[in-house]
């Protein structure tokens, strides 16, 4: 009877042991996902304009007001705006130590950034970058600034960074080059353009901007090997463990422009992502649905071919509960799309996004955000996605 007795306590003191330690590993598993969280609080928004003029290609363009407005703003909410070479130093050292930050960037070195731009930035003390198309400006194309304008504004502090010299697509082969060919032609691009820069500006960031967002793993590498930093335009905050070779950047311009579509997208935090793979859309998953497992994800380089036209991506990123009840995801020309995550109900490592419907051929993006625990402020990761045409053709832009 004694024996029985015991037997029973220790079962119990067993039991609530168990039950402590499950409890003690879900807080810990929680404290880590908050720990996680908590070190993207500090975000910078990287904003990525063209042109700023009416008389422009819509989709490109900026009103002179609008982007007046978005200045504005920055004045208002007391936003720390910091210079393309301060942005490099903080990403490269880790050192994001304060929040409502922004980066102004402009791509194509356009007349109107001369014009327009830099007199409303000016008047405010506002730094920016511009990234140069060398080419653009050697041939005098039309609504391109001169050199000699840009010399004026890098003498004020303006600085100029790559954006390769025939703003090519730096994806593409040409018929019959090899991969080493392939390779060395757009190291030779970006040499060319560092090299005018330093010449005729005196300056040499060693950050490149891609032309057209267009960059898969095996440029990424090259620009890592070449010492560059790599800007892209699928949207995002910056936040720690960023990746130097996929920086993201807001994209402003056409329809959006608006102050109300600035407002959320500048003071947006960085979703902490580690792992992303990309394949092909089951068209089985549901809105909700937990995974046990992964499915087969493959396709690193980020090229859909005609006969696979549905892409799917996976985020690895840790979930309490409550945050996976929260986080939507959207596909370009799509709009929601269903999410299933990754893992246990409670212990989520990841969510699992897939398109319904064919992605348009050429660029498009998985766009996905949180809330965070700040009213009107979101966790934000995109990832860019390419379609190829009919035949595995490349696009007509």
């Amino acid at each position: 009877m004694k024996q029985s007795i015991n037997r029973r306590l220790v079962n119990k003191v067993a039991l609530r042991l168990s039950q402590c330690l499950l409890v003690a590993v879900f807080w810990a598993m929680t404290y880590s996902i908050v720990k996680a969280f908590e070190q993207n609080e500090r975000a910078i928004s990287v904003l990525q304009y063209h042109h700023v003029s009416e008389q422009t290609p819509f989709l490109t363009s900026i009103k002179p007001e609008a982007f007046e407005a978005h200045l504005d703003y920055l004045v208002q909410e007391n936003f720390q705006v910091i210079s393309l070479s301060a942005f490099l130093q903080r990403i490269k050292t880790g050192a994001l130590t304060e929040d409502k930050t922004a980066v102004i960037t402009f791509d194509d070195a356009y007349a109107s950034i001369y014009e327009t731009a830099w007199p409303l930035l000016k008047e405010r003390g506002f730094p920016f970058s511009v990234f140069v198309n060398t080419q653009a400006v050697d041939q005098k194309f039309k609504h391109s600034m001169s050199w000699s304008q840009m010399k004026e504004m890098a003498v004020d502090g303006v600085e100029f960074a790559n954006h390769t010299h025939s703003h090519l697509h730096l994806i593409r082969k040409h018929e019959g080059e090899t991969k080493a060919q392939w390779l060395a032609r757009i190291r030779g691009e970006i040499e060319q353009t560092e090299a005018l820069l330093e010449e005729k500006l005196g300056q040499s960031h060693k950050a490149l901007a891609y032309p057209f967002g267009e960059y898969n793993p095996e440029v990424m590498t090259l620009l890592e090997e070449m010492g560059y930093v790599g800007f892209a335009q699928h949207s995002g905050a910056v936040g720690e463990g960023v990746n130097l070779q996929a920086i993201p950047r807001f994209p402003f311009g056409g329809y959006y422009s608006d102050l109300d579509d600035f407002i959320t997208k500048v003071n947006a935090l960085a979703l902490p992502v580690g792992l992303v793979k990309l394949g092909v859309s089951s068209g089985e998953i549901e809105a909700g649905d937990v995974l046990d497992d992964l499915p087969h994800m493959d396709k690193e380089d980020w090229l859909y071919l005609h006969d696979e036209a549905q892409p799917a991506a996976y985020f690895e990123v840790p979930l309490t509960v409550q945050q996976s009840k929260r986080i939507t995801c959207y596909a370009s020309g799509q709009g929601r799309v269903p999410l299933a995550l990754v893992g246990q109900a409670d212990k989520i490592h990841g969510f699992l996004v897939e398109t319904v419907k064919d992605a348009p051929v050429g660029r498009s993006r998985f766009n996905c955000t949180l809330p965070s625990q700040w009213s009107g402020r979101f966790y934000w990761v995109s990832q860019p996605v390419i379609r190829l045409a009919a035949n595995n053709q490349w696009y007509p832009e």
